[in-house]
């Protein structure tokens, strides 16, 4: 049992040690999702970076064009990419990662910057929407606020606070833990 240990540690700092200059062995879990991700244009991972931003278990077509400046019908065309090769898998409303490691990998490749900007664009798409119930706009106001937009965060979490003081409170164990999040930010 020990030696089995001691080899599980020396498996992973040989990853730790392999991902300080950005290569992994291909042999790790890691190294396999990099090979994986190497067959996409780059158009598609680009992508593909800006959507595992939401952390969200599924994505809307409508959210999937508020995040890029690419037309139409080349975001579709990368939607497809991505799903052929197994980065995304489409559902009867929009789009979801196939593996939490994938979209783990591809937002830690996402520079700062870019990651608020998506979580700005995120919210004004949410804020904008016809879907207007609480856990929408409770959504909107995480991504105003992990995009650095406090004003406009904190109006999103009066307008879902005000559908709780009409006494509504059947959705709240789902949008609570987005209030805590909202207390982190």
């Amino acid at each position: 049992v020990r030696a089995r240990g001691v080899s599980i540690a020396l498996r992973r700092l040989t990853d730790l040690a392999a991902s300080v200059d950005g290569r992994f062995p291909e042999e790790t879990p890691r190294g396999k999702i990099n090979r994986e991700l190497e067959r996409l244009s780059d158009e598609a991972r680009e992508l593909a970076r800006t959507l595992s931003v939401p952390h969200a278990t599924e994505l809307s077509i409508e959210q999937c064009f508020a995040v890029s400046n690419l037309p139409r019908p080349r975001i579709h065309e990368l939607l497809a990419e991505l799903e052929r090769e197994g980065v995304l898998r489409s559902t009867p409303t929009g789009y979801r990662f196939a593996h939490e490691e994938v979209q783990t990998t591809l937002c830690a490749e996402l520079p700062e910057a870019d990651r608020r900007l998506t979580h700005l664009r995120l919210g004004e798409q949410m804020a904008a929407s016809d879907e207007r119930d609480e856990l929408s706009v409770t959504h909107s106001a995480v991504h105003f606020l992990r995009g650095g937009d406090l004003p406009r965060g904190y109006r999103q979490l009066q307008l879902a606070g005000a559908f709780y003081e009409r006494g509504d409170t059947s959705s709240f164990n789902r949008t609570a833990p987005l209030f805590e999040e909202c207390c982190r930010l």
